[in-house]
């Protein structure tokens, strides 16, 4: 893709979501669940994102260790698209041959790929549209939910040890396509919101009070401990819950939410959530 237009802090990147509010308010219609875009306002450490015009280009690669990618308005790629681990949302939809996601990836407009390769559960991919999707593989317990409709041709859900090998052969396949037909890449939904494009256009809320040791040490934890979602769960809940004062109970629970997400510990999520705000 292009260099970005410019960087987002966090406060500026919340108000640059909150023009979706709405669609954030839902939940999706295949699996039921949201995305946070608290999230995606937050960033990698907190280092808010880095916003990219819409473009069309041959390939992109989406990850980005400063921060979360935004896209301001439609992605149109050629060849292949890869998210590996990192926050992206695109405020337009997403038109490629070929999609790997294993990271947090949603798409504000319709999603149409050839051959999309969901990787892991501790994000997901998100789609407020419709999803046009041939041939799709999840892996990993991988959360793919459409607000819209959406139609899979062929998927394989929970596959093992059919995901190692996308990303190249992924990207090759996707390298011998050529490019995408007219049609499909002149795809359009409407209505949805207008692209930002002037800096002047956002007004950031204040920036926020810096963050507490407690707060630090525990993001440095839940990135570096090594355990399983339930190990945390518990751990949570026995040492942390008791080292968090009112004022960092906020941040906290959002900290918790992007690490805690597998469908299956849900329920004991949310109730160590609401447990963090009764002692708020």
């Amino acid at each position: 893709m292009t260099s970005p237009m410019r960087r987002l802090s966090p406060a500026d990147a919340a108000a640059y979501l909150a023009r979706f509010a709405g669609e954030f308010a839902r939940r999706g219609k295949r699996l039921g669940m949201d995305a946070d875009p608290e999230v995606l306002a937050y960033g990698v450490a907190g280092k808010g994102a880095a916003l990219f015009p819409g473009t069309r280009c041959d390939f992109a690669e989406l990850a980005d260790e400063r921060g979360c990618v935004f896209v301001d308005g439609d992605l149109v790629v050629d060849a292949w698209v890869e998210n590996v681990g990192g926050l992206a949302f695109v405020a337009g939809s997403l038109i490629t041959h070929s999609l790997y996601n294993s990271g947090y990836l949603v798409v504000a407009g319709d999603l149409y790929a050839t051959r999309l390769c969901g990787e892991g559960e501790r994000y997901g991919t998100f789609v407020f549209g419709d999803a046009e999707v041939a041939s799709a593989v999840f892996s990993g317990n991988h959360h793919f939910d459409v607000w819209g409709n959406c139609r899979i041709v062929e998927e394989v859900a929970d596959a093992r040890g059919v995901t190692r090998e996308p990303r190249d052969g992924m990207r090759s396949w996707a390298a011998e396509q050529g490019r995408l037909s007219d049609e499909l890449a002149h795809r359009r939904r409407e209505p949805r919101p207008s692209p930002v494009t002037e800096a002047s256009s956002i007004e950031p809320p204040p920036p926020p009070p810096p963050r507490s040791p407690v707060l630090l040490e525990l993001e440095r934890w839940i990135e570096t401990c090594g355990l399983t979602q339930r190990e945390q769960l518990a751990s949570l809940r026995s040492v942390w819950l008791s080292r968090l004062g009112p004022a960092e109970r906020a941040e906290a629970g959002l900290l918790i939410r992007r690490a805690i997400n597998s469908k299956k510990l849900s329920r004991e999520r949310d109730d160590l959530l609401a447990a963090l705000g009764d002692q708020a």
